[in-house]
């Protein structure tokens, strides 16, 4: 990916599928890095990555995930 400042950098990223009635992020921990490089949050729903026209990747397999998740 790229940061603000143009460097190119091989990110790791880990998904986590949690269940919770509270939709709220607390930021005050984060780094100034982490502030302004994530500008917002979104909680999907399932259906909602079904229909959306963002772009998101691996969007197939988060979507055959959560799938399997919510049949068990």
């Amino acid at each position: 990916m790229m940061l603000p400042d143009g460097e190119n950098v091989l990110a790791e990223e880990r998904f986590f599928i949690i269940n919770t009635d509270d939709s709220d992020i607390d930021r005050s921990g984060w780094s100034d890095n982490e502030k302004g490089v994530i500008r917002d949050h979104y909680w999907w729903s399932l259906e909602e990555l079904k229909q959306t026209n963002e772009i998101i990747f691996p969007l197939d397999l988060i979507i055959n995930i959560l799938e399997g998740f919510t049949s068990t």
